[in-house]
């Protein structure tokens, strides 16, 4: 089996994703620490309902996790292990707010699924479907 540079690339740029995705996800709460509820313009106190803060942490949890998915995605696609983990990480890479690198990491590691040990020592049987030669 040939190895390619596909799986390398797609790790690093899942790997990249995934760091600006938790360093959003930080400014969030470090914006939601220091604001709290109340936001001071020129020594004028203005309360901010409550939701729009709360807001802040129901994006920063989905944030997190799609970060950290990605993360980990990237490792084990440089690594060429567990293609379904870093096919996850390649998706997660879409929801985090630059999602074209997703895309390419999605195209990558999909176009690179031969290159990676399995798991549990057995290969996934190859797709039968429309196009795809059926085993026998």
């Amino acid at each position: 089996m040939k190895k390619t540079w596909m799986p390398g690339l797609a790790g690093t740029i899942n790997m990249a994703a995934g760091l600006v995705g938790l360093a959003l996800s930080f400014g969030l709460v470090m914006v939601y620490m220091m604001v709290g509820d109340a936001l001071n313009f020129a020594g004028v106190t203005v309360w901010l309902p409550f939701h729009i803060m709360a807001g802040l942490w129901w994006l920063t949890f989905p944030l997190t996790v799609c970060s950290a998915l990605a993360l980990a995605g990237g490792i084990l696609a440089i690594q060429r292990k567990a293609w379904a983990v870093a096919m996850a990480g390649s998706f997660a890479a879409l929801f985090i707010p630059v999602f074209l690198p997703g895309f390419i990491a999605i195209l990558l590691t999909s176009l690179s699924r031969n290159e990676f040990t399995p798991v549990n020592g057995n290969r996934a049987p190859a797709p039968v479907g429309i196009g795809c030669k059926e085993s026998e």
